[in-house]
This record gives structure tokens, sequence and C-alpha cells, in this order.
């Protein structure tokens, strides 16, 4: 059985389609302080008799069958130190995994829903992306996914590049003519290469339909002729966020991933900061909304095109049963339910309703209201 979680995106949407009674989150940070990661795996086991205990809550069960699964779960979890923390997702059929590049906050939780926010932030900062390498020779493909790249090697890539261009000469020439036919084998030499490489990029085009969406991000390295024919060519064009030139044939993965994870982080920020200016400029239009409860009553209208949280953030809460959209933050009267991790609330309500979730730097949200939002109307 397959217990890690591949991405971010294919976690939220198991968990979303689930509708078991009892879902059972836990996260753990990884402090990577002692040798062999000896205190993260003793936080682990203490994790997983906590998540033992909590299912005896959980009647009409058949506990035993529930608990090997568990048991199974938890001998399969794998992590190393590029792993800042850890997430497990239980329930009546999900047995999953999560590991997380950033720090999470230690928590176990049984409710009927997921704790899934780490889960959004993942999906914002670990995005898949594609680099394509064009040189004379041929043309090689890289997935890459939070600083880790992968080389595709299969039916077509790496593609190699062949058939050059040979000129037949005249079977008859004078000496003055000599230079105009050396001249001329080298413009048709040139027109005919820069028609095969065309040719070749709509050729890569047909494969490229496999791994790429309208959406998806593509990195493009080569020399500049490359890269700008690809550019001018292909029909993926528009989902070239870089070109980098150069020549790097003998670059193996390990120097591909330092060549173009900075581009990725930069697209990254570059994609928050104009989220940021929009948020700015919907506020003076009258578009936007600020602190956690105004924002809380927006998502519950359907008003809320993007939902903005300040990384770190957690509130707990109720909601007023005599006024159903209200949100009021501290601890509720015996007639109401708590919510202890009420932005984790939020951002399921806010996917539910339609909307985008971003997290932005601690300050960055006016007034110290540590949530915000883009809205509709």
């Amino acid at each position: 059985m397959k217990h890690k979680f591949s991405t971010a995106q294919e976690a939220i949407q198991v968990i979303k389609l689930n509708e078991d009674e009892y879902r059972i989150s836990a996260l753990l940070p990884l402090r990577h302080i002692t040798s062999g990661q000896k205190e993260d795996w003793n936080n682990l086991d203490k994790l997983m008799k906590g998540v033992f205990e909590i299912t005896e809550e959980i009647p009409e069960m058949d506990k035993g069958a529930f608990k090997d699964k568990l048991s199974e779960l938890f001998r399969s979890i794998k992590f190393n130190r590029k792993d800042k923390g850890l997430g497990i997702y239980v329930s009546q059929k999900i047995f999953r995994f999560m590991t997380f590049p950033f720090e999470v906050k230690q928590s176990l939780v049984m409710g009927q829903a997921f704790q899934i926010k780490e889960l959004y932030m993942l999906q914002q900062y670990a995005v898949e992306y594609m680099v394509l390498y064009l040189s004379e020779k041929m043309a090689r493909a890289f997935t890459g996914f939070d600083g880790a790249i992968i080389e595709k090697k299969d039916d077509f890539f790496p593609a190699h590049y062949s058939d050059p261009f040979e000129y037949e000469h005249p079977s008859r020439s004078t000496s003055y003519a000599g230079s105009a036919h050396v001249k001329g084998f080298e413009k048709d030499r040139s027109i005919m290469e820069k028609l095969r490489f065309e040719s070749f990029i709509h050729t890569i085009d047909k494969h490229l339909h496999q791994y790429l969406t309208p959406k998806s991000i593509l990195i493009v390295c080569g020399n500049k002729s490359h890269t700008a024919s690809f550019v001018e060519h292909s029909k993926y064009a528009e989902n070239v966020i870089s070109l980098i030139q150069g020549g790097y044939d003998w670059f193996d993965m390990i120097e591909f991933r330092e060549l173009t994870w900075p581009v990725m982080q930069s697209n990254i920020e570059n994609r928050l900061n104009l989220i940021l200016e929009e948020f700015k400029e919907r506020s003076g239009e009258g578009f936007s909304e600020e602190g956690i409860v105004q924002v809380w009553n927006a998502v519950q209208e359907g008003r809320v095109k993007t939902l903005l949280v300040e990384n770190g953030f957690e509130i707990g809460g109720y909601l007023d049963s005599l006024t159903p959209n209200v949100f009021r933050p501290g601890l509720a009267p015996a007639t109401e339910t708590y919510m202890p991790y009420a932005v984790n609330e939020l951002v399921s309500l806010t996917d539910r309703k339609g909307g985008e979730v971003v997290f932005v730097e601690s300050g960055q949200l006016p007034d110290g209201g540590h949530v915000a939002a883009i809205c509709r109307y």
C-alpha cells in the first residue's frame, strides 16, 4: 500500500473526497538534533502511541484491524534532514503521511475534518516545474519539485538531434565562383539548420503534452538561438517563465537543480508580491476584508476570491449559534463548540466556497490582523 502522498495536490484531493466520520490529524516538527535523528524517531513513537490512544474513543470499530493498519503506516514513515515537519492523516479508509520542508507546530486532533492548512502551504511553496535543455546534440527534460530535480528518461527523452545538412556542390565551377559557392553553401546550411531545428521543436512539442498542462511551469535552457527558437515556435511558449542561456551539456541533476531552483523561488516570491499588490489595490476600491471576524463572514457569504493568511498564525474560537456566519475568538461558552484550530477551518471553508488560499510572511498584512481577503464583490 502507498502511504506517502506524492504531492500536496494529491493529498488535498484525497482528503477532500474522504467522508469518513472520524479523521485524525497529527503534526510533528523534525529537529534533526541528535545523531541518526534519534530524538525525532522517539517523538514519532510517542505520537504513534497518542494516535493509538485517541482511536480508543471511536465506537463501533474493528480496533484490531485499525491498529494493524496504523502500525503498517508508522513502519513505512521515512524522512531525511531536509524535512522539517511531518503530517499524518488517518481515518477509517485513509492511512497516509506527508513531509514538509517548513516547520510545523506539534498537534494531535480528531474531528470531522482533517487539519490541512500545512498541505495548502506545501502546495504553494513546493511547486512542480519542468526544465527543458536544448543543445546542438539533444534535448533533455527534468522535473523539479521543492529543490529536487529528476531527469526524465523515457521513449523520447533524452531526444537526440541528428541528420546534419549536407550540401551537394555543383559538378562544374570556375575559380572565380569559388568564394560565391562557399558563401552560398554557408547561407543554405544556416537556413536548413534553422528549419531543421524548428522541426525538432515541433517533435519535442508532441511529447511535452504528456507532461505539461496549460498551467504548468517551464524553464528552458540552452544557447540564445535555441531558446529563442523554442519561444517562437513551440505551443508551450506561454508556459515558459525563464530562459537560461548557456551550454550545459555536461551538467548533472545536481547542477541543473542549482541552476534552476533559484528561478523557481524568485517566481514564487514574485507571484506573492503580485497578490499583495492586488490586495492593496482592491482595498482602495472597497473589495477587501481584514481580520478573522470580518473575513470569516465574507467567506461564508461566498465573497472571497483570495484568502491571505500569515505564516504561523493560529487562533481558537467558535461560531455563534444565534448568528452562524459570525466567528468569535476566544473560549466558547458551554452551549457552543470550541474550535482550537480556527484558521484550519477557515482555510477548508474557503476552499469549499471556491476561493484561493495564499500564505504570506508574518507582518505583511495590515494592522496586525494576520488574516485578510481579496473579495469578488
